[in-house]
């Protein structure tokens, strides 16, 4: 959600560090999501089954290829021009499948707001906070998709442990959640974005996620990215990462 050129600015450090990822944002790979997956220990840790909620253009998907390459992808996406912008940048990738659905708690159909941003659009409206902080946002147009609970896909889907839940569904994490418990049972690692202030109405923040988490058999771990208001510098937003540490079956 924050400005490209500002966040290049902000990634500046990080890639001074790490010279040889300039090449491959270069290369097309978003950089701030490279930045934030593209670590030795997510590297060690052996992914091979990726499933990402709330694709998007599937920014997310390629650096999760890129950074996992023998991982099968799995993505989500209710809007249809990001859909089939995400099949375009993952075309040729024979261990990728997208799915036209938002994802949620219950299985049907669903009004989504889809922002002026796209990466902004939500099922949830936007909060009074989340405008006045990031303004190009503000504006949406209402458009009906699909809903299905992640475990609704669960038959379909060959999930090799282990296993990397993305999920970033402005302000539905936790309607997510709700729905995937068999496929939690089968997760390894849950990167969750979640919010410190309400962005969206009705969403849960950080607090509802860790909590639901934890008694899921789930540990934090930390942050790996958080956004930050442009004026004032506060945090609003961050990319949690959990980690199993209790057997599936006590789920």
């Amino acid at each position: 959600m924050l400005r490209k050129a500002d966040r290049l600015l902000e990634l500046g450090p990080h890639f001074v560090r790490h010279p040889s990822l300039i090449r491959s944002a270069l290369r097309g790979l978003h950089p701030g999501t490279l930045a934030t997956l593209d670590q030795p220990w997510l590297r060690q840790f052996g992914v091979r089954t990726v499933l990402d909620v709330g694709a998007n253009t599937g920014q997310f998907a390629q650096v999760a290829h890129h950074v996992f390459p023998e991982a099968r992808v799995y993505a989500f996406e209710p809007l249809p021009g990001p859909v089939e912008a995400m099949r375009h940048r993952m075309r040729g990738i024979e261990a990728f499948q997208a799915f036209p659905a938002a994802i949620g708690d219950r299985d049907g159909r669903i009004t989504i707001h889809q922002s002026a941003s796209s990466p902004s659009s939500s099922i949830l409206p936007m909060t009074g906070a989340h405008t006045e902080a990031f303004p190009w946002t503000a504006g949406s147009t209402e458009v009906e998709v699909e809903v299905h609970r992640l475990d609704h896909f669960l038959p379909g889907l060959h999930l090799e442990r282990k296993v990397l839940l993305k999920i970033d569904v402005q302000g539905y994490s936790l309607q997510v959640l709700h729905g995937a418990p068999e496929t939690l049972a089968q997760t390894d690692l849950v990167f969750v974005e979640s919010s410190v202030v309400p962005l969206y109405a009705g969403e849960a923040t950080f607090d509802a996620i860790h909590g639901f988490l934890t008694s899921a058999g789930f540990a934090f771990i930390g942050v790996l990215d958080q956004l930050t208001h442009p004026e004032t510098g506060a945090v609003l937003q961050m990319d949690a990462m959990f980690r199993r540490t209790e057997p599936p079956n006590s789920v």
